[in-house]
């Protein structure tokens, strides 16, 4: 299983990095804003190769626990014997799909949100079902409330929130720059006093870094501004291993959302 985890790795990261070398508008989008954001546009390619070597390795089961470094996990955990669940704050960084699956290893009732998706739906749910996680589709009022029950039952939910989305958001700084970050549920976790932690997982060589901090805050905006930080520190260490092709930046502090082209003349500004 190891040898086949390796060989089908091996084969996503190669044709994630040809794809790279392809001039798409995601290689472009990845390209403007490593030089923009890091000055790194060399890295370009190795940004896909991560993502297929992330693909082809999902089919597999998670990794053995000797794979995974996680010295804070316990102390965040712990957090669950106060008698409320967790909001974990996560990113589309490292091995982001094996995060939860490693939590699920070590007894946590997690739950991740996610987005409806009317073509790919059931293989996402399908995939983290596989890991042990559970899902709850994010659909309007009814979703809302469904979150707020599983974290007052005790449960640990998931939040990836480093995109941006059209869901409600507020303008956070990020790389220097404002950009629009997710904001109803971390709203609903203060509400409630339930704990908020941020948990990031990263490729180093054979072994998944995992890191987790719980984040103290008055404010949405206090917990949004260090989730970002920590997410921040976490890309400088490894860049390659962030989703730099998404349009990060693309919706102004109006609520204005840039074309293609004007989001392309922002980067080359």
């Amino acid at each position: 299983m190891l040898l086949a985890r390796s060989t089908f790795g091996l084969l996503g990261y190669a044709l994630g990095y040809i794809f790279g070398l392809i001039p798409t508008k995601s290689r472009l989008i990845c390209s403007l804003q490593l030089k923009k954001f890091i000055n790194r546009e060399d890295i370009t390619p190795l940004v896909f190769a991560h993502i297929g070597q992330l693909i082809f390795e999902t089919l597999f089961k998670c990794p053995a626990d000797e794979a995974f470094i996680a010295p804070d996990l316990d102390e965040a955990l712990k957090l669950l014997s106060k008698g409320k669940g967790i909001l974990a704050l996560t990113a589309h960084y490292g091995a982001w799909d094996l995060l939860g699956a490693y939590a699920v290893r070590r007894g946590a009732p997690l739950y991740a949100i996610g987005r409806p998706a009317r073509r790919f739906q059931w293989i996402l749910e399908w995939l983290r079902n596989k890991h042990g996680i559970k899902t709850i589709w994010r659909v309007g009022k009814g979703g809302a409330q469904e979150i707020e029950e599983i974290l007052l039952e005790g449960n640990v939910v998931a939040a990836v929130i480093d995109q941006d989305t059209r869901v409600k958001s507020i303008p956070v700084k990020f790389f220097n720059e404002e950009a629009s970050t997710p904001v109803t549920v971390v709203r609903m976790a203060l509400s409630l006093n339930i704990p908020i932690i941020s948990a990031f997982i990263r490729r180093d060589k054979k072994k998944f870094i995992i890191t987790t901090k719980e984040l103290s805050g008055n404010t949405p905006e206090d917990i949004l501004s260090k989730f970002n930080q920590q997410l921040e520190e976490q890309i400088r260490i490894s860049p390659e291993q962030w989703v730099w092709f998404h349009q990060r930046w693309r919706t102004k502090n109006d609520g204005t959302r840039l074309s293609y082209h004007d989001y392309i003349d922002f980067l080359r500004s």
